[in-house]
């Protein structure tokens, strides 16, 4: 999943590969906020992968 953030927003462009322009705690907080389950578990598999 391509999360992108600019300009806090959160755009969920396609779902295989997880691409930041904010810190990993800043995107934490806006996905958290938007407490979607299935993001935060995209998220936190993604970011052992590519951080």
């Amino acid at each position: 999943m391509v999360i992108f953030i600019k300009k806090d927003k959160l755009y969920i462009i396609s779902i295989e590969f997880v691409f930041f322009t904010y810190p990993e705690t800043l995107c934490l907080g806006i996905i958290n906020k938007r407490d979607d389950s299935r993001i935060k578990r995209t998220l936190k598999s993604s970011l052992f992968n590519t951080w």
